[in-house]
């Protein structure tokens, strides 16, 4: 594991209360609302431990999944070789090394996007995305609005959280720098047994770049993608303002 390995350890514990399969199911609807029922082929950037993996593998015949972060993966694979499902295949690394392509369907959820550190990179990332789809299939992401952001920085949260005779406490700290456009996201973790006592403590750092959504809307036309829609978070009608919504979602098709 990780030598960061509380972050790794008790991710999906720290996030037990993010639906994932509410989410996958918004985007199957946004899907069926521009036309696009039958996914066959499914691929998704960013899979983490799988949990939106999971979700989609009960409706797709296939689907690839990639991550970059080896530690995630490692989790995602436990978990797949747990499952009763057989059309899952894990890829480590960019989307530039699958080497299959015209998916029906691609997304890239739970801020895949603000991980992206340079315009180069994401310029890359939307080309490699759009080389693996076919003309018909959507691209469907979503993101922190660098705008609304930068008006509103993000709050201190704490996660609590047990499992057995223990507990999770995380404190999850934003610094932004505006010149930048960047906010690091500082993750303090404390392992305690339920009687109070102190096991661990880890820290793990995250960095988001803010896209702001002309930015995205540029690169994604640079390649070869029209926005049909930019929605409020998983909603499937729900209009984003982008001057306010802190997450949005973007719904594309190549032209």
């Amino acid at each position: 594991m990780a030598e960061n390995n509380l972050f790794y350890k008790y991710y999906d514990l720290l996030y037990a209360t993010k639906n994932y399969q509410q989410e996958v199911d918004a985007v199957f609807k946004i899907s069926s609302k521009f036309n696009l029922n039958k996914i066959k082929k499914a691929l998704e950037i960013g899979c983490g431990t799988a949990n939106h993996t999971l979700c989609f593998a009960k409706e797709v015949a296939s689907i690839t999944s990639c991550d970059i972060d080896k530690h995630m993966l490692e989790i995602a694979k436990e978990k797949i070789q747990n499952s009763e499902f057989t059309n899952i295949e894990l890829c480590e690394g960019y989307v530039q090394k699958i080497t299959q392509n015209n998916f029906d369907l691609a997304v890239a959820l739970f801020n895949v996007v603000n991980y992206i550190p340079t315009q180069q990179s994401l310029d890359e990332f939307f080309g490699s995305i759009r080389s693996k789809i076919t003309q018909e299939s959507l691209f469907i992401f979503d993101s922190w609005n660098g705008k609304a952001c930068l008006q509103e920085l993000p709050q201190t949260k704490i996660i609590d959280q047990q499992k057995g005779n223990k507990r999770i406490h995380c404190l999850v700290e934003g610094s932004t720098d505006f010149k930048k456009r960047i906010t690091k996201l500082t993750y303090t973790i404390s392992l305690f047994l339920i009687d109070g006592k102190k096991l661990e403590e880890d820290r793990y750092c995250i960095n988001q770049t803010l896209w702001l959504p002309n930015e995205i809307q540029r690169l994604l036309k640079k390649n070869g993608f029209n926005v049909l829609e930019i929605n409020q978070l998983f909603q499937v009608d729900a209009k984003a303002d982008l001057d306010k919504d802190w997450k949005i979602m973007f719904i594309c098709r190549p032209y």
